[in-house]
């Protein structure tokens, strides 16, 4: 008989004190008394994992060997091992019992006999009750370190500080990294400049070669401001400053949501604990000032305006723009069949069928449109038809409707070398004052362009 064994354990110190190694050597006894065959392949191990998830590798490859027909027998030494929610738990028993590979408990054997399903309906709801009086007391256990000063919130200090290795844990133990510091004081003083953003600060630090908090070259603007946001550095170490919640939106095709992990929402102030006192960097009158800073931007961003796409949206874009633009009904007359729908080309997302959600408007011309109704105008027809001319001059420079480059490679010697010609003809272009412009030679239409490989050959 082929037997395979499944032990747990929810937190690593529980690993470290070789509890599992307790319940791995019981399993392997019952399993040699029983005369049973147990390969070492099967041997199936958590630890440092909560029974209130299915998503633990040591359980995914138990379903795995069992759905593959790789097992007679699963031997576990309690139902919590195996799950801590009830529901859970007549799942997986479900599915090795469909698969069939019946599952034996050490301490507490059980048979199809209705008491015993009844008694096992129990025991899964008091391990579940365990389960929630365990997390409140460790909840409640913690917040009371906190607020007596005994434990840190993070195990990874803030840029700019160092945990003691023998108590990485101990406010007492937090010291100063002289560099990073400076760097630290540096944000703080530069960011209250008056022309000073978050971008530009970060392109500074990056064009320096400084390493970013997690060790990478590449700084953004979100990086600076969560360091001018944290009052670790004004000497106050403070707990519960943020909570996770659920978030709603999905960041990744390749990750579920709500991975790696949910979205953290700020707290108020007044809902702070304060743990302890560490070495200060900035005083609290800078960093106040910081946070005037950052909450007048803030006010500036268009999704804080208080002015809402014609959607409802909060968040504008160049593409909403341009229809508000280009839209004649703000003259005060309003048309129909200004464009006209087709099945579009390209495919904007890898999620979504081409064609989806929309298809592709074509605009039609001025003598096409049907003229359905006056309304109150906005603007004047003379400002309409001037936005007009100006949006269609700035349509020339965009790189898709560009082709004085592809002229201008075709004009150049052939004697050039293939990697010298795109430089001489962009030194062709500011010479003869192109720039991006549609370049069209005096005296004749510009030729077909050829495609850039065909040029350089």
């Amino acid at each position: 008989m082929r037997v395979a064994i499944s032990c747990r354990v929810s937190t690593t110190r529980q690993a470290q004190q070789q509890t599992i190694e307790q319940q791995r050597e019981r399993l392997i006894a019952r399993a040699h008394e029983q005369g049973w065959a147990l390969h070492e392949g099967h041997v199936f191990r958590d630890e440092g994992y909560s029974g209130s998830v299915l998503a633990r590798p040591g359980l995914d490859h138990l379903r795995d060997a069992a759905r593959n027909r790789e097992l007679d027998r699963i031997i576990v030494t309690a139902p919590d091992r195996l799950a801590r929610n009830y529901v859970q738990q007549m799942v997986l028993l479900e599915e090795f019992a469909h698969a069939g590979c019946p599952v034996d408990f050490l301490d507490r054997p059980m048979s199809d006999d209705p008491h015993d399903q009844l008694l096992l309906q129990i025991r899964g709801a008091v391990a579940e009750y365990e389960r929630t009086l365990i997390a409140e007391r460790m909840r409640r256990g913690r917040l009371s370190t906190l607020r007596a000063g005994l434990l840190l919130p993070w195990t990874r200090p803030p840029y700019g500080y160092r945990l003691a290795p023998e108590r990485p844990r101990d406010p007492t133990g937090v010291t100063l990294a002289p560099d990073e510091a400076a760097v630290v004081a540096e944000v703080f003083a530069r960011y209250l400049e008056p022309t000073m953003s978050l971008a530009q600060r970060a392109k500074a630090l990056q064009r320096r070669a400084i390493p970013t908090p997690s060790g990478k070259q590449r700084w953004s603007g979100p990086t600076i401001r969560g360091i001018l946001g944290n009052p670790t550095y004004t000497g106050q170490v403070y707990a519960q400053r943020t909570r996770y919640r659920e978030p709603q939106i999905r960041r990744s095709a390749t990750h579920a949501r709500g991975r790696p992990h949910g979205t953290a929402t700020p707290q108020p102030p007044d809902t702070w604990i304060a743990v302890g006192a560490v070495p200060a960097i900035v005083t609290q009158a800078r960093f106040d000032r910081v946070q005037a800073k950052l909450a007048q931007n803030r006010s500036f961003s268009p999704r804080n305006n208080g002015i809402v796409t014609p959607n409802g949206n909060a968040r504008w874009n160049s593409a909403t723009v341009r229809g508000i633009l280009t839209n004649p009904s703000y003259t005060g007359q309003v048309y129909a069949g200004r464009s006209q729908a087709r099945v579009p080309r390209g495919r904007h997302s890898a999620l979504r069928p081409t064609g989806r959600p929309s298809t592709t408007q074509v605009p039609l011309p001025r003598e096409e449109w049907i003229a359905v109704a006056a309304i109150s105008a906005l603007i004047s027809p003379a400002q309409f038809e001037q936005v007009q001319a100006k949006l269609a001059q700035n349509q020339q420079f965009a790189r898709r409707n560009n082709t004085a480059r592809d002229y201008l490679l075709r004009a150049l010697p052939d004697g050039l070398h293939r990697a010298e010609r795109p430089q001489a003809a962009l030194r062709l272009l500011r010479v003869s004052g192109q720039g991006t412009r549609r370049g069209v030679p005096p005296g004749g239409a510009l030729p077909r362009p050829l495609h850039p490989r065909a040029i350089a050959r």
